[in-house]
């Protein structure tokens, strides 16, 4: 699967998580990298020998992958340390083999939610009041006005 299109989004909110605010520099770093590699959407590996179906928030990778991604000026001690944090933070689940690492996103689903699932639950509260609806369009930057 080709990762070198699409997007992510990066809520705000996170400039006020711990996890941003106690991370060195490098671990923020890793930590966008780890979302730019995740799967936006589910696809086949081979893990542990075996088919693996991905989900979304999912990827199967090595530390070597990773540095590959970031650059050399992180160390593979760096990436492993980071990864172990976000774990002990509840940021991700790492399951490792001799083959490789499974790495899950936790609540992936949570903030990288389908766009067009948004669109519909606007357009169902605000089908229902119409002062609601103005509130909406007005105060939602990236909805268009009705």
């Amino acid at each position: 699967m080709n990762t070198s299109y699409g997007w992510i989004k990066l809520y705000r909110c996170l400039l006020d998580d711990p996890l941003w605010q106690c991370g060195t520099n490098e671990q923020k770093i890793i930590l966008i990298t780890l979302l730019l590699m995740a799967n936006h959407a589910e696809a086949k590996w081979q893990w542990n020998g075996r088919p693996y179906h991905c989900k979304p928030g999912q990827m199967i990778t090595s530390l070597n992958s990773i540095q590959e991604k970031i650059g050399k000026r992180i160390s593979l001690f760096q990436i492993r340390y980071a990864i172990k944090h976000f774990e002990m933070m509840g940021f991700l689940i790492n399951k490792s083999s001799k083959t490789g690492r499974l790495i899950t996103i936790c609540n992936w689903e949570s903030y990288q939610s389908n766009d067009k699932m948004f669109h519909n639950e606007v357009a169902q509260i605000a089908s229902t009041s119409p002062q609601l609806r103005h509130q909406i369009v007005t105060t939602s930057p990236h909805l268009t006005r009705m």
